[in-house]
């Protein structure tokens, strides 16, 4: 009769384990699966602030380019500019330093977050792990306990069974508020994650707005300071024509004159804004503070150059290349001046630059320069 009891209650034990034993695979699945779900949005969260990283160290350096662009123009062409361009490049270094560092502030925070939560992500692990040791030490404990003391196998078995129950009901009640813990703090640092890249993203936008209007601005000055002169092509042009003439094409010229003024059969008056003339090459150069308009192109070409040959007496027998010079080229005028085979000048940065060397190649090889 003893030995009945006993048997039907190490039934009964048999069963708790095997309980114990689905419970603690069904945990076992339960947390692989939301350490994974973990690991996934860690990599895409490090994937999201590389690519803003990335963007920002682009824009940066655009940005950089673009000012250093602006200082040597300004510095070059426009001696009463010096001190705005001077207070301009400090603005803008300041906002790109000031940028920078908000930038690395935010991605330190958010890899501090990030570390804090593995932390205690793993702190909880290791805890769920000591406590599954432990239960699975008494459980072993007890089981010993039950071999050696055969005459207290009934109460001490029941007793057991009974606490080995409420164990595993607490086990699982811990582990299931410390997964909810989890994802309520994944789901605030990814609330916290996603605000943070809405405002880096928002403050970027409106540095470059304000960065495009200041160019903006700076053009349109240059344009205004550029028609109040009056003489562009006397006093930026013309004393630099002679040398980038020479550089690139190894030509001497024999003659430069600025505003070029004849009258046709018909009496009508014609002006050039610069003829230049080294042997049997002869270059005329339409200058324009903006040339920002295909039908100044179109105009020169079709009408300017032809009335050059015809109405020039010093042009006789001289093989004409065309020029267009402007402190601001499109850069669709200067990809028809490319497609015409005129040479495109760009007024600041190295003072005087061809804009398309593909023609200034052409010519070269043409002339035998």
């Amino acid at each position: 009769m003893a030995k009945a009891s006993i048997e039907k209650r190490v039934d009964r034990l048999e069963e708790a384990l095997t309980e114990l034993a689905q419970q603690s695979r069904v945990t076992e699945i339960k947390l692989a699966a939301f350490i994974q779900e973990m690991r996934d949005y860690r990599e895409e969260n490090d994937r999201m602030i590389q690519e803003m990283k990335e963007e920002n160290n682009r824009m940066i350096q655009e940005m950089k380019e673009d000012t250093r662009l602006l200082g040597e123009r300004l510095d070059k062409t426009i001696q009463e500019m010096k001190e705005d361009t001077r207070i301009f490049k400090e603005r803008t270094d300041k906002t790109i330093q000031e940028m920078k560092e908000e930038n690395n502030r935010m991605i330190w925070e958010m890899k501090e977050d990030t570390r804090l939560l593995g932390e205690r992500l793993d702190k909880t692990i290791q805890e769920m792990k000591e406590d599954t040791r432990l239960f699975k030490e008494g459980t072993d404990r007890t089981i010993q306990e039950m071999k050696e003391g055969t005459m207290l196998l009934g109460e001490r078995l029941d007793k057991t069974i009974q606490e080995m129950k409420e164990d595993t009901r607490l086990l699982g009640e811990r582990l299931d508020k410390t997964i909810q813990e989890m994802k309520e703090d994944t789901r605030l640092f990814k609330e916290g994650t996603d605000r943070t890249i809405q405002d880096m993203k928002e403050s970027t936008k409106t540095f470059e707005e304000n960065m495009n209007k200041t160019i903006r601005d700076m053009n349109r000055r240059w344009g205004e300071l550029a028609n109040k002169m009056g003489t562009v092509t006397e006093d930026i042009v013309a004393p630099g024509f002679p040398f980038l003439i020479e550089r690139h094409f190894g030509l001497s010229l024999d003659d430069i004159s600025c505003r070029r003024k004849v009258k046709d059969k018909s009496g009508n008056r014609w002006e050039f804004d610069l003829v230049a003339r080294s042997g049997n090459i002869a270059f005329i150069v339409d200058v324009k503070s903006d040339y920002n308009k295909i039908e100044y192109l179109d105009h020169f070409i079709q009408v300017l150059l032809p009335k050059a040959a015809e109405l020039l007496p010093d042009l006789k027998g001289c093989k004409i290349i065309g020029c267009i010079a402007s402190f601001r080229l499109a850069p669709s005028i200067i990809e028809r001046a490319s497609e015409m085979g005129i040479l495109a000048i760009s007024l600041g940065g190295d003072y005087l630059e061809f804009c398309n060397q593909e023609v200034v190649e052409t010519i070269r090889e043409t002339i035998g320069g």
